[in-house]
């Protein structure tokens, strides 16, 4: 019988920008390989405080830029062979 996998505890890194407006919008921003969080940091500021670059505060967002495993500060998914450096468990090598 197919079962699911046991949880492996998986410790996120993240960068969060609380919004200034009154009534920020949650707004979670992804990279992709081989990017990091940090090509987000640009962007960050713009959209957590909009009035402070010109536009209007009620459109804020509260930013979250969370590390994907095994990037930045995240822990790499050890228990996922599959998931580590491109590694397939279908491909017969260990």
């Amino acid at each position: 019988m197919n079962r699911p996998p046991e949880p492996v505890p998986l410790h996120v890194h993240f960068m969060r920008r609380p919004g200034a407006g009154p009534d920020p919008v949650p707004l979670i921003l992804s990279h992709g390989w081989p990017w990091t969080f940090w090509h987000w940091s640009k962007v960050v500021d713009a959209l957590a405080d909009p009035a402070a670059y010109g536009g209007d505060p009620a459109e804020s967002f509260d930013v979250i830029v969370p590390s994907l495993p095994g990037f930045g500060f995240s822990t790499p998914l050890t228990a996922r062979p599959d998931m580590i450096s491109g590694r397939s468990s279908t491909s017969g090598t260990s």
